[in-house]
């Protein structure tokens, strides 16, 4: 988990001011998300798909899915791949093969895929403010 971990703080910060009462301007979130497209994603990302080519099972820790796995998944899958955040596009892990393959071997778990499958088309919660 610890692995994840940056890069999943990194994503709260581009949706949402933690510490602030205020809310950012839809600009300061472009260019929030902006540095992230630029820094963070090519630093994270390529630690955890070096991470994953190294392990060579399709997951993070071990052969088996653990938490690691679902943290990358939030991130890639329901914030990265849904193209729910202006200015970073859904295509960014296109970069990333071993990170997308993960994805893949999560959403194939069979308890993920049953729960997909009986709720088609489901979108991430709509009770959070990820679009500016």
């Amino acid at each position: 988990i610890d692995m994840t971990k940056p890069l999943d703080l990194t994503f709260q910060g581009a949706v949402k001011s933690f510490v602030s009462e205020t809310e950012w301007t839809p600009e300061e979130k472009l260019a929030i998300r902006k540095r992230i497209l630029e820094q963070s994603i090519p630093k994270y990302l390529g630690y955890l798909n070096k991470g994953l080519e190294d392990n060579g099972t399709g997951f993070l820790v071990g052969d088996s899915l653990t938490i690691a796995d679902l943290k990358l998944y939030y991130v890639g899958a329901l914030m990265i791949q849904k193209g729910i955040l202006d200015g970073i596009p859904a295509d960014t892990l296109d970069a990333y093969p071993k990170v997308k393959e993960n994805i893949e071997k999560v959403k194939s778990v069979p308890e993920i895929a049953a729960w997909y499958e009986k709720h088609p088309g489901a979108k991430y919660p709509e009770s959070f403010d990820f679009v500016p």
